[in-house]
């Protein structure tokens, strides 16, 4: 049986002096125990499910801070003699709201109040009652259409409970539980269909619990074998090699599933710490590097992208998800063994600056830019503003539908490019976003549907996208296809703006224009352009004017080297309603939103675009950064062959090969043989050079051949060969199993 509960701060000193000293109580006891407390105390993950909002996580905070007795004393109210309650559809079988299961929530309410000191603690009254809501429950053991909550939710939520009430319970009553609790089980073995990534840990969670019910030891290191076999890189689900999180087949999942995914791992990891069931320190530090290389690069304040959100992306609440990660990152601080602690720290505190700001502090921020191959997406940071661009390919998955949620998902893969200051620019924008102009998308704006046609699993169109990077500066690019649109896209990323390129904007099937969107953001203060003259936008303006030469708004400057005529700028309050992205949520929204986006007209022919973003700039400095601009970016090249950009003051040079071709960069000159994603730096009398194969074929070599110079390779990565030649140094880069990594060489150059 079951120890007898204690206070939650004499089990906290107990588990210390247990930390210091050797075992001197069986290890399962201890784990049991551990797993009591937290569910009694509600630290651990909850689901609560509400008509209007879906899924959502339980703040946990507020759970610490509440007493149940209020909450038990609300639930009570409907609670009928039968152990049912009176506002709860037993009969509702919705895929995405599963109302039923709030009868397992109040339920646990109950007994969480019934074991924690108060008026309710072993209350005969408040026994019978939740012996009562027990019955009912098993007695009705209602069915969702959706596997999900039969098989997790379900058993994870009556599991916590079992766990509670346990000893006031018949061997029949236990027994009857156990049983739904099993609908969770698969075995350890099976590491695919719905067993893989957060799902098999949500599943081991639940079994985790029959293990502590039953008091079967097997069985408890079955559950958490299986959570272990999670920490390791996956193929095509899981943690990934270059920090992303993928689930449902390769489909980047920050949000929603990867951080449930995280959460479950570290509660089970902090039930086993110290004893003979737990991690090993290998599986801690893959952990530990997956929240430092992955996570936190997609999260800019309160906010994770939007684009590693899936279908989620639709809910609501999903505009201050990032707080989510504060609790489990104290979670891993005291798991981690010191690895890495300062920069999990550094992390933390970038969260709780956010969680009670609503804004990020510069001074916690960090520099850099990431490249993820397996998720294709690019991340660039510096204190002061996020940026992310979010393309496909046909080894991606784009940001699905189902269940009736994300039904208007089907551009969120197509170059979707969010920037973020505060991380506030997109909160609770999406019931009102024009889908078929979202942030740095190309897209013809016909009526067509703007819902994947398949759910779960919608793969982009091309095999070229992918990108460079050094960990600081980068770029990346992707081939686009969808419906009657393709184009040739690039992004350049620097410290003080990033560089968008365009060429072969074709549509010649096209019925209606074709749109470039730089922005649809929330408005946030005026809106200005310059025209010739400089012009502040009223409230509920469109303007379209000719030579346009600068955009600024929120501190965000949009810049266009040779003036435009084609640009619309918006300045409006739209309405939507949340019922038409996910069926699950209902509610009529409003929201002044900011518009910019170019026209390329009806059908367009080889059309195509040049801007620059500063997103970092005052107002009063916009017409000198203009005037200087032409001194500091070149367009080297912007064709179907090549796209270029030059950085004079940092001596970078960014390079997009889509076919073997050869770009002059001043005296100097690079040839490929093959499609490649390039990177120059020079540096006195060195040149870096950084190199990617954006196909991903995954074999053969890539022949860099840097002509015009005198110098030698003096460093560069294993899968890199140099050799001098009469003209310069040729970089044979072996690409075999590379998936899309950057190679670097150093180069001395003899001048």
């Amino acid at each position: 049986m079951p120890r007898p509960l204690r206070s939650r701060a004499s089990f906290f000193l107990c588990a210390f002096l247990l930390a210091l000293s050797p075992a001197r109580a069986d290890d399962f006891d201890r784990v049991a125990e551990r797993a009591r407390e937290e569910i009694l105390s509600g630290e651990s993950r909850d689901f609560e499910i509400t008509l209007s909002g879906g899924i959502v996580s339980d703040d946990p905070v507020a759970r610490r801070r509440g007493n149940y007795e209020k909450q038990a004393e609300q639930a009570l109210e409907t609670l009928k003699p039968d152990g049912t309650w009176s506002d709860i559809d037993y009969a509702n079988r919705t895929n995405t709201v599963r109302i039923p299961l709030n009868h397992l929530s109040r339920l646990l309410t109950l007994c969480r109040a019934y074991r924690q000191p108060g008026k309710f603690r072993n209350s005969p009254e408040l026994k019978e009652k939740i012996i009562a809501a027990y019955d009912a429950w098993i007695s009705k053991n209602p069915r969702s259409a959706n596997w999900w909550f039969n098989d997790i939710a379900v058993p994870r939520r009556l599991g916590q409970i079992l766990i509670l009430i346990r000893p006031e319970l018949d061997e029949k009553r236990i027994q009857a539980g156990v049983k739904i609790v099993a609908q969770s089980y698969a075995p350890r073995t099976k590491k695919t269909g719905t067993n893989t990534g957060a799902n098999r840990v949500d599943r081991a969670v639940a079994t985790f619990c029959r293990a502590v019910i039953t008091e079967d030891r097997q069985c408890l290191r079955e559950a958490v074998e299986s959570v272990g076999d999670t920490l390791e890189f996956g193929k095509n689900e899981g943690i990934m090699p270059d920090g992303s999180f993928l689930q449902h087949g390769p489909q980047l999942y920050i949000q929603g599933y990867g951080s449930i995914f995280t959460e479950s791992v570290l509660t089970v990891g902090s039930y086993v710490a110290g004893t003979e069931y737990a991690f090993s320190d290998e599986k801690i530090r893959l952990l530990v590097d997956h929240m430092l290389d992955g996570v936190q690069w997609f999260i800019r304040g309160d906010t994770i992208d939007y684009t590693a959100a899936g279908r989620g992306l639709t809910r609501e609440n999903t505009d201050a998800m990032a707080k989510q990660y504060a609790g489990q990152i104290k979670r891993l601080l005291r798991m981690s063994g010191n690895y890495r602690d300062k920069e999990l720290r550094q992390f933390l505190a970038r969260i709780e600056y956010a969680i009670k700001h609503r804004n990020t502090d510069p001074a916690l921020e960090f520099s850099g830019n990431k490249n993820f191959p397996f998720a294709d997406i690019m991340t660039h940071r510096r204190p002061e503003y996020y940026v992310g661009v979010k393309t496909s390919s046909v080894r991606t998955v784009e940001p699905e539908t189902g269940n009736n949620e994300g039904l208007k998902n089907y551009h969120l893969g197509d170059g979707v490019t969010l920037i973020m200051r505060t991380g506030n620019e997109y909160d609770n924008l999406m019931p009102v976003w024009d889908w078929a102009k979202l942030p740095g998308t190309t897209i013809e704006q016909d009526n067509h549907s703007l819902r994947p046609p398949r759910a779960f699993g919608n793969c982009g169109s091309g095999k070229f996208a992918g990108g460079v990077s050094d960990g600081l500066y980068g770029s990346c690019a992707f081939d686009y296809k969808k419906l009657r649109v393709s184009a040739k896209k690039s992004w350049f990323f620097f410290d003080d703006e990033f560089v968008a390129l365009s060429t072969a904007i074709n549509a010649p099937d096209a019925k209606a224009d074709i749109t470039t969107s730089l922005n649809q953001t929330r408005l946030n203060g005026a809106v200005t352009r310059k025209a010739k003259t400089v012009k502040q936008l009223d409230a509920e303006t469109t303007d379209a004017p000719d030579a346009l030469e600068w955009v600024h708004h929120d501190d965000v400057g949009y810049f266009f080297p040779t003036p435009i005529n084609n640009a619309t700028l918006k300045t409006i309050t739209r309405r939507g309603n949340r019922h038409d992205i996910n069926r699950s949520t209902r509610g009529d929204v409003a929201c002044g939103v900011f518009s910019l986006y170019l026209n390329h007209g009806a059908a367009p022919e080889n059309a195509g675009f040049a801007y620059v973003v500063n997103p970092k700039i005052s107002l009063a400095a916009m017409d000198e950064y203009a005037r200087k601009l032409a001194e500091t970016i070149t367009v080297l090249a912007n064709n179907d062959t090549v796209q270029a950009v030059r950085h004079r003051k940092l001596g970078i040079t960014q390079i997009v090969f889509r076919q073997p071709a050869a770009l002059a960069i001043g005296q100097i000159s690079v040839e490929t043989d093959t499609p490649a994603c390039v990177m120059l730096k020079t540096t006195g009398k060195f040149i870096d050079v950084y190199a990617s194969d954006p196909n991903q074929t995954n074999q053969g070599i890539i022949t860099l051949k840097i002509g015009n110079i005198a110098g030698k390779s003096i460093a560069s990565d294993k899968t890199v060969k140099a050799e001098t030649t009469p003209d310069g140094v040729s970089l044979n880069i072996d690409i075999s199993n590379a998936f899309g990594k950057t190679h670097h060489a150093r180069l001395e150059i003899n001048r």
